[in-house]
């Protein structure tokens, strides 16, 4: 059996916590610690298998999908969004930023239908 960070295509990048991450887990839950750690695992691993899995990908700065990627005015990093549990209407979803390097600085844990992302 292999671990995570040996998936082929593993990238580890380096990452920091948001200022507001902490409290957002929290407010979660601790019955989904487990999931949301195994979620930042596979964002700091960058594997394109483990995030395709996870529906990986970038908010947009509107509703429409012709919309702007969404960035972060201090510093222009690219906000995404992945999946930390699927298949339930209330399903946990992981926000973080993308610096213009590859590091990684999760922002907030939510519902499905919440795109707000601290910066």
């Amino acid at each position: 059996m292999s671990r995570r960070g040996d998936v082929d295509g593993a990238k580890i990048r380096p990452f920091t916590l948001g200022n507001f991450f902490s409290y957002r887990v929290e407010q979660i839950g601790e019955k989904y610690r487990k999931k949301i750690v195994k979620a930042c695992a596979d964002v700091v691993i960058g594997s394109d298998g483990l995030l395709k899995r996870r529906d990986n990908h970038r908010l947009r700065a509107g509703p429409g999908g012709e919309e702007n990627d969404r960035k972060r005015s201090s510093d222009n990093a690219t906000a995404f969004r992945c999946s930390i549990e699927q298949k339930s209407s209330s399903a946990r979803r992981l926000h973080y930023w993308q610096m213009d390097g590859g590091a990684i600085e999760f922002a907030s844990v939510g519902v499905h239908d919440d795109m707000n992302i601290p910066e």
